[in-house]
């Protein structure tokens, strides 16, 4: 696995080496930024294989620019979920500087999905939330470690959902569910359910594992089509805010999880 270096971070994400602060923030703000966790998390074996910033809006002010949001997803080589081919366990930071956002570590795996566009649907199970204050981070090298001894479990559970089938009718009540999720109605939903079941690679499968994911990269990715009442045609787009694609993350991963203990 080819992990990034701390130049390849600077250009990817380079508000996570910013060593300044908001000028509102007062002298109790203790600041860790990215580079104190890349440190970190090396000494506990976990590397850095992506990061994405997010971009600044006309609201920003420019005192607090440099201090955009980023997240960062890290895989450790000697962690694995054993049984499982193309999943990985890692561990995602985001951070931002601005002091409305504190550390926040999420606990997931990623399953890689097309090894030549270097896509991986992201599930998010569990978080840890560090303040930016003195003694915050401690308890987080035990947290880490609780993961890993959480994995036989969390790997058990995959494998339930990838035994777990689908109907035609329940898949579909899974997609729109979803689409609910992401845009809070389905009636505002730009497409149908039956166009985010469909698989952007590969075949069609009735277990549930699969159809999470073909409908998270639908609904994350986007570049689904659909006609306006205008006659004109109009695409889904990526979801590119930090915030919302993690949520919706944790929210379709708890929603897997429903379905699962319903069809039981």
């Amino acid at each position: 696995m080819n992990y990034l270096n701390k130049t390849q971070l600077l250009e990817k994400a380079p508000a996570l080496f910013e060593t300044g602060r908001a000028d509102r923030l007062s002298h109790i703000y203790k600041q860790h930024n990215g580079e104190i966790i890349m440190d970190l998390m090396e000494d506990l074996n976990w590397h850095p294989v992506k990061a994405v910033q997010a971009s600044t809006n006309s609201r920003t002010p420019e005192s607090e620019k440099n201090f955009k949001k980023t997240l960062v997803t890290f895989e450790n080589p000697d962690v694995k979920l054993e049984s499982l081919s193309g999943i990985k366990a890692n561990i995602m930071f985001s951070t931002s500087l601005d002091g409305y956002n504190a550390n926040n570590f999420m606990f997931g795996c990623t399953k890689e999905l097309c090894a030549n566009e270097l896509y991986y649907a992201e599930s998010v199970f569990d978080n840890l939330r560090v303040v930016h204050k003195n003694g915050a981070m401690e308890g987080f090298i035990e947290r880490v470690h609780e993961y890993v001894r959480s994995l036989p479990n969390i790997a058990g559970q995959i494998g339930e959902y990838q035994t777990t089938r689908l109907s035609w009718t329940d898949a579909q009540l899974f997609a729109r569910q979803s689409l609910e999720l992401k845009y809070g109605d389905y009636a505002k939903s730009p497409v149908e359910a039956v166009q985010v079941l469909a698989p952007m690679h590969g075949e069609r499968t009735d277990n549930l594992w699969d159809v999470f994911n073909i409908v998270q990269e639908h609904l994350t990715q986007g570049g689904d089509r659909s006609r306006m009442d205008n006659g004109r045609w109009r695409s889904t787009k990526e979801l590119k805010n930090i915030n919302k694609r993690v949520g919706l993350n944790k929210d379709l991963w708890l929603l897997m999880t429903a379905f699962a203990s319903r069809l039981k």
